[in-house]
């Protein structure tokens, strides 16, 4: 008998004295009372359904609306600096102007980190 078989009856044995069960009487007897039954099969989930798009149009479409919503705000500064100014901004006072749309509203989002 090797080491493991010689192992596996002692636990097995200490495992039916335990429970209170009758012990086997040789080792063969122990390793073929400890096969375990086959356990059910777990259900699986179903996957959710697709969204029917690929990762780059997805990517596209959120790009699209992001710079929708940067040139809205940057029509709104630029006409409200108008009003107040008479003028569109030009040079120094422009870039400014749009810098600052652009920190409250980026025209693109954060590149994606390589995993």
């Amino acid at each position: 008998m090797t080491a493991k078989e010689r192992q596996r009856k002692a636990f097995l044995e200490r495992k039916a004295r335990e429970s209170g069960k009758e012990q086997p009487k040789t080792p063969s007897q122990a390793l073929s009372q400890a096969k375990p039954g086959a356990k059910p099969a777990a259900e699986k989930k179903p996957k959710p359904a697709p969204s029917g798009k690929t990762r780059a149009e997805r990517d596209k479409e959120k790009r699209d609306t992001l710079r929708a919503k940067y040139n809205a705000e940057k029509q709104k500064a630029l006409a409200a600096y108008k009003e107040v100014h008479g003028s569109l901004p030009k040079g120094k006072e422009r870039t400014k102007l749009l810098g600052a749309v652009q920190r409250a509203h980026p025209p693109a989002p954060p590149p994606r980190m390589a995993r």
